[in-house]
């Protein structure tokens, strides 16, 4: 499953796979992870990257470009993440 993920509330995204039976806790580290490897991110923005339970993800505003919802709850880390279906989500 691909899934588009913004950052902090930035325009920087990562597009990754996510397996399909992936928790929503696990996606989330593997998204951590893919940010602090990749070359291009702020890694200031990431505070503490090895505490998932510090970050969240939340679905996208459909009213402005990769800025969170604060509507709705942020996903629920023990969910499988295919179970959400969602193609763009902000992390957190």
């Amino acid at each position: 499953m691909e899934v588009k993920i913004y950052y902090f509330k930035t325009s920087f995204y990562l597009s990754l796979g996510v397996s399909l039976d992936s928790t929503v806790r696990d996606a989330t580290i593997y998204f951590i992870q893919a940010f602090m490897q990749c070359d291009d991110s702020d890694k200031s923005l990431m505070k503490f990257p090895n505490n998932v339970e510090a970050y969240e993800l939340r679905f996208m505003n459909d009213d402005e470009d990769f800025m969170p919802d604060f509507n709705f709850d942020p996903l629920n880390k023990d969910r499988i993440f295919s179970s959400y279906n969602l193609n763009s989500l902000v992390l957190l």
